[in-house]
């Protein structure tokens, strides 16, 4: 995993000083736990499942990482797309920022 390039991490907080929280996204989503360690998201049109895999300091940088397993499906269809990625810190007091595993 290779941390963000200086542009992308421009482009990050961007994209979080305009974020909006996932009800605010969302309205009509609803959250349920799956199994100890994984949540389902439900929305219009949507499914997203989240499997916490593990936590530890992955990329190596002193701050913690943790590192999930994300399934999306649209509801009532076959498209499916499956995918790893990490949840990090850019630095110590940094939002949490998610990078997608390539592989």
């Amino acid at each position: 995993m290779n941390p963000p390039s200086s542009h992308e991490k421009e482009d990050i907080d961007e994209a979080q000083r305009a974020s909006q929280s996932w009800k605010e996204a969302y309205p009509d989503a609803t959250v349920d736990a799956v199994g100890p360690h994984g949540i389902r998201i439900t929305g219009d049109g949507f499914t997203t499942v989240i499997d916490l895999l593990a936590w530890g300091n992955v990329d190596h940088d002193g701050i913690e990482d943790v590192l999930f397993f994300l399934s999306h499906y649209a509801t009532g269809g076959t498209f499916r797309f499956y995918h790893h990625a990490v949840l990090t810190r850019l630095d110590g007091e940094s939002r949490w920022t998610m990078v997608d595993i390539e592989g």
